[in-house]
């Protein structure tokens, strides 16, 4: 049997006042054990700045520079509340004096591109590999909105990017009852299916025409949850070094 492919899957995730995170995150982690060697990061809860610190770390850091250069691809999984304009919100909770110790709920509002994609385009180990952000969060109804500030200039152009999203701008997002979000769901069952090999473009419209279909089952409308992406690398294949094995 030939070694599987490696990749790396940083999964970004809050679970306050969110349904069905748990079972998410298990179909992500079954859905590419079944085709590669992964690499799993998951940061549940966290802050913005220690989001940041962790992303920012990952050009410094020897170890992980090395598992850049043996990964094939990079596939983060943003799973947040969310509005238009690719922003997300994460929450998190800290401990505050107030007639003893109690838990306050803190809401911050982020650039998802900027925060979880960009920072991949400065890593040199990178280069020309896919680096696939995807977005469950709703792009729409999220009060509080605050502007972002830019982050400096990006020094490597961006290239072999792809961000996938779960509905279209300014729309929410649903999940079928328990079962985790509609699109993780549906996106995690194409991966299941053995992507080696085959189209990125071509598995998103699969996932799109599946999560437009549940939604009409679900909830009697084609008007609301229609999944959108953004590729600058249309023609990207997964790889499959299984087909460079001599029989």
């Amino acid at each position: 049997m030939a070694p599987k492919d490696m990749c790396v899957v940083i999964v970004v995730a809050t679970d306050y006042d969110r349904d069905g995170l748990d079972q998410d995150r298990a179909a992500i982690s079954e859905a590419f054990n079944a085709s590669f060697e992964v690499k799993l990061v998951e940061l549940i809860d966290e802050n913005i700045k220690t989001v940041d610190d962790i992303f920012k770390s990952f050009a410094k850091d020897k170890e992980w520079l090395d598992e850049f250069e043996k990964c094939k691809f990079v596939a983060v999984f943003c799973m947040s509340h969310g509005q238009a304009d690719g922003l997300i919100k994460l929450t998190t909770k800290n401990e505050v004096e107030d007639a003893g110790k109690t838990m306050k709920k803190i809401n911050e509002v982020a650039d998802a591109r900027r925060h979880l994609l960009c920072p991949l385009f400065k890593i040199k180990q990178l280069d020309s590999k896919l680096k696939w952000l995807v977005v469950q969060a709703c792009r729409g109804e999220l009060n509080n909105y605050k502007p972002m500030q830019k982050d400096g200039e990006v020094k490597i152009p961006p290239k072999c990017f792809c961000i996938s999203y779960c509905t279209a701008e300014g729309t929410i997002s649903f999940q079928k009852g328990t079962g985790g979000k509609i699109y993780i769901q549906k996106l995690c069952a194409e991966i299941k299916k053995d992507i080696r090999g085959k189209n990125l473009c071509d598995i998103l419209e699969s996932v799109n025409t599946a999560v437009k279909e549940e939604f009409k089952t679900t909830q009697g409308s084609e008007t609301y949850q229609n999944a959108h992406y953004v590729c600058d690398c249309p023609d990207y294949v997964f790889p499959d070094s299984s087909m460079s094995v001599e029989k």
